[in-house]
């Protein structure tokens, strides 16, 4: 047949997959293929990079890009980022809700934004959790300073205000 190929045509490490000239190095769909791959053929389909979300296919192998990690969560491979909150310094560390994960020195650690303290649940003991203290009226300015009257407000900076937010008038108890 004229301007067909021959298994036997193919050089420079190119394999037949599935009637698809493919290069095995660099392939995402058939990262590290042998021979004929595919229905029929003889040798191995290699990998689908795209089962493990984030990965490339690089010298016939599935690689996270160097700013991310392969971790398996939930039983699923996929490439993460170790500054992430889901994934703080390894794949099996998670900050708590509210929390960032900084990086150290020497490691990542989870922590409270910078806006944020934190604070014991009411009643202590028991969980910290990260807060808002500029805006809380029940950690207003500091863990458990909790604004009074009949609709408590933290102002955006710490402090309680006996005056109505904008647009809201006081009522009479």
């Amino acid at each position: 047949l004229a301007g067909a190929v021959r298994i036997t045509d193919f050089r420079g490490g190119f394999e037949l997959c599935e009637g698809a000239c493919i290069n095995p190095n660099s392939d995402d769909k058939y990262c590290g293929a042998t021979g004929q791959c595919g229905a029929g053929g003889t040798g191995s389909s290699g990998t689908d990079c795209s089962t493990i979300p984030g990965s490339y296919c690089q010298t016939g192998s599935c690689t996270c890009p160097s700013t991310l990690v392969e971790c398996t969560i939930n039983q699923v491979s996929q490439c993460v980022d170790l500054l992430s909150p889901l994934t703080c310094g390894a794949c099996d560390t998670a900050c708590a809700q509210n929390e960032i994960c900084q990086q150290g020195q020497s490691s990542h650690f989870c922590a409270c934004p910078s806006y944020n303290l934190v604070c014991p649940p009411p009643p202590a003991p028991g969980p910290y959790t990260c807060l808002n203290v500029s805006s809380d009226p029940t950690n207003c300015g500091s863990c458990g300073n909790q604004c009074s009257g009949s609709t408590p407000f933290c102002n955006g900076q710490g402090a309680c205000n006996t005056a109505c937010a904008t647009g809201f008038a006081q009522c009479p108890a």
